[in-house]
């Protein structure tokens, strides 16, 4: 992954949490919506949190699922510490400081495998990839999660997803984040959501869907 989303990650990562409150114009529905579709009756799933950062995703799966036993890998050391304090006692979690991308799982296996505004920043093959690689660490049935930020099935209308992102941030957010968000579009590479489910499936994935939508945020399922 690009060494400059390393280190903008790195410098943010104390106030990454309450900064996506301001970001994601419906945060809740973002982060929760997938969770409640899962369908992994396990009462402790073997979990698996891609680009994990401070382990917001993991603490609404936690919320589900109390007994879960997590593992957490992100590139930003000062995130997953973020995390540590947050999950402190609780044994069931794991922390990699990795590239999640390059990463060698060593054969291990997930019930569910998750990922929050982190694959974004691959390119088109990247994401194949990631998409790869998530069905080849899914035990049969298991379940995959991609909360991302997408792009619209033409310029106009990503022109207009934009202008509306901006217009959030700008109310919500101080003008050094807003900055920062300008900042951050260079870096983007968001895709489609219909090639991002054709990848699901050409990864072996048989069922698939956008369980929730709102402009660039959407969150993509796929059950092996």
């Amino acid at each position: 992954m690009d060494e400059d989303v390393q280190s903008r990650f790195n410098s943010i990562a104390a106030e990454y949490e309450d900064s996506r409150r301001r970001f994601i114009p419906d945060f809740d529905n973002f982060y929760q919506s997938g969770i409640q579709f899962l369908q992994c009756d396990k009462l402790e799933p073997r979990v698996l949190d891609l680009g994990a950062g401070t382990g917001l995703y993991a603490h609404k799966l936690l919320e589900r699922y109390p007994q879960a036993h997590v593992t957490l890998i992100d590139f930003a050391e000062n995130m997953l510490e973020i995390a540590r304090q947050i999950f402190a006692g609780n044994d069931n979690i794991r922390y990699i400081h990795d590239d999640y991308s390059t990463y060698d799982f060593a054969g291990e296996r997930f019930d569910i495998v998750m990922s929050a505004l982190s694959i974004h920043h691959f390119d088109d093959e990247g994401k194949q990839k990631i998409c790869d690689m998530a069905g080849s660490l899914l035990y049969p049935g298991g379940e995959f999660l991609n909360a991302d930020l997408i792009a619209a099935d033409s310029e106009i209308l990503d022109n207009i997803y934009c202008d509306l992102q901006k217009g959030h941030v700008r109310r919500n957010a101080s003008d050094a984040e807003y900055e920062r968000f300008v900042k951050n579009l260079e870096i983007d590479r968001r895709s489609p959501i219909l090639p991002q489910l054709g990848w699901l499936r050409a990864a072996g994935f048989t069922q698939t869907d956008c369980i929730f939508k709102l402009n660039w945020f959407a969150v993509m399922y796929g059950r092996k």
